[in-house]
């Protein structure tokens, strides 16, 4: 698990590939995990529409003698740290390397209203992250017609 977040990590550093998320396995009824939990007793709360529903996004149900649901929370949190330190890295790059991606981003009436709702609001992080994550979600793979 350390080596794959580690991987997804430094794909991000070196080339700005946005990792979507982290997600825990989770036991669904029917399948093989579901089975294999079964047999081995490694399933650690009810199987219950709601814990299956929160499993996936961190909460995690299965218990191992190499796991538990705290240690996958602590590396799903250590992920999203990592993330947000390597996305704004590639970012500020980005923008060093390609100052006019801003003005550009900027010439948008939309964006430069709400650059000024945000700052209204006091809520710059909300704005960082729109541009930021304009970036990854548009020009992973064209660099906003710019070279």
């Amino acid at each position: 698990m350390k080596e794959t977040i580690d991987f997804a990590i430094k794909q991000e550093r070196l080339y700005g590939l946005y990792p979507y998320d982290m997600f825990t396995a989770t036991p669904l009824i029917g399948t093989d995990l579901y089975k294999i939990c079964q047999e081995r007793n490694y399933i650690s709360m009810e199987i219950s529409a709601q814990n299956l529903a929160t499993a996936t996004q961190g909460e995690g149900m299965i218990t191992t003698e190499d796991f538990t649901p705290e240690d996958l929370k602590r590396l799903l949190k250590n992920f999203r740290i990592r993330h947000l330190i390597a996305m704004s890295i590639f970012s500020l790059k980005f923008l060093l390397r390609h100052p006019q991606y801003f003005f550009i981003r900027f010439k948008n009436k939309f964006h430069i209203g709400h650059l000024i709702k945000s700052l209204a609001g006091f809520r710059l992080a909300t704005f960082v992250a729109d541009v930021f994550l304009y970036r990854y979600k548009n020009c992973i793979i064209r660099k906003v017609g710019m070279e």
